[in-house]
């Protein structure tokens, strides 16, 4: 697996990943049975928000309790969604820890000059990502067990209903009544459950786009040696120039390609599955101005803008490497060279894209595409009441 040192990419990610045995340890594989093993409990045991919302919603729609069932939609959507991608990048570690290896690695074709700077700026941007997500979640437990509640118990009262109130997440309960003791250690579970998947959710996202960022980078770099390439005289140097480029060029399309192929498998479904969250979340925000809406909403809007932009970049970089290739001296070139230039041209037409599932590209059209839809189906929601 790899590893990288505490300078490169991807270190501190990858570290807390360990840390939530996403991402196993050198000394994890010397029995790797016995980490699959308990990575299986430590996922069965953290699935308790997703099942206790799923039980509260047919609970409630079996015996036609007047309750709104946002929250509840949010949970199963979600958060089921975000467990879906943490396990599938599990299963996928290997070939992710490919990818950062192939990505970070600059002994072959030389060190872009701004790593070093991008690297920092990652460290910096993780660790306000982490910041927001544990005050975020704490934020929201909180808000949900002395704000939220306030507003529960007035509906029971009106309503004569028994939801238990004062709890992280809505929470079927076969009693009309819960020991306070019982209630303090479900809300610290419901808390331990979203803190294992939230933060290492956005990790891997944030990870992803890393990957997008250095391979931009490594694509300026790309540019700078075509534009140099045809300065010397010398028809044998140009040549050997020319054929790094090539070399250097295929590389990047390698990686970003198989950027491509792990981005679709586990964030391909954000184009079909986000605006109806988004609306959901929007409708409990707009019904019972919760704060632990507000402090969703902004997380996951900034994780949607995130895998839209992966893809923008992506494109937008590998479409301009051809200006790089055609500000070149390559009219003062060999002919016999210059039949190569008009290949790598050729190819430089056609950039690379993030594709989404089950159609379409990640960009920033997406991400307009995705706002609009949101809002229409929260509309909907709104006009009919339908939660």
């Amino acid at each position: 697996m790899f590893l990288p040192n505490k300078n490169k990419p991807f270190y501190y990610s990858l570290a807390y990943l360990r840390y939530t045995h996403y991402y196993p340890s050198p000394e994890s594989l010397k029995n790797i049975k016995c980490y699959r093993a308990v990575s299986a409990i430590i996922r069965i045991l953290t699935c308790f928000v997703f099942v206790q919302c799923a039980i509260h919603y047919v609970m409630s729609r079996k015996d036609n309790v007047p309750v709104d069932l946002s929250e509840d939609i949010v949970g199963m959507t979600g958060l089921a969604y975000i467990m879906f991608f943490c396990i599938l990048y599990e299963v996928n570690v290997k070939k992710w820890s490919k990818l950062y290896s192939d990505v970070s690695n600059t002994s072959k074709f030389g060190c872009p000059p701004n790593i070093p700077d991008v690297v920092r700026s990652c460290k910096n941007l993780l660790i306000f990502i982490y910041v927001y997500c544990f005050i975020g979640m704490a934020a929201y437990v909180l808000a949900s067990v002395f704000l939220d509640s306030v507003n529960c118990r007035k509906v029971n009262e009106e309503k004569g209903l028994h939801e238990i109130c004062g709890t992280a997440t809505p929470l079927w309960w076969p009693y009309n009544e819960m020991d306070p003791r019982v209630k303090f250690f479900i809300i610290v579970y419901q808390f331990c459950s979203i803190a294992m998947y939230f933060p290492s959710g956005a990790t891997m996202l944030f990870m992803a786009w890393e990957c997008a960022l250095i391979i931009a980078l490594k694509i300026d770099h790309l540019k700078g040696l075509f534009r140099n390439m045809f300065d010397v005289e010398d028809a044998t140097v140009q040549r050997r120039r020319l054929k790094f480029c090539i070399q250097y060029h295929q590389e990047i399309i390698r990686m970003t390609n198989e950027l491509n192929r792990l981005h679709r498998m586990h964030f391909g479904q954000v184009s079909v599955v986000s605006p109806f969250i988004l609306s959901c979340i929007g409708f409990q925000l707009v019904k019972r101005y919760s704060v632990g809406a507000l402090i969703h909403i902004v997380g996951y809007g900034s994780a949607i803008f995130l895998v839209c932009q992966i893809g923008q970049t992506v494109q937008d970089e590998t479409y301009n490497i051809r200006e790089a290739v055609y500000v070149s001296k390559w009219y003062a070139i060999d002919p016999k060279i210059g039949k190569d230039v008009k290949f790598v041209l050729m190819r430089c037409q056609k950039p690379i894209y993030m594709n989404a599932i089950p159609l379409g590209v990640f960009s920033y059209s997406l991400l307009i595409t995705i706002v609009k839809t949101a809002y229409s189906y929260l509309t909907l929601m709104y006009n009919n009441n339908s939660l």
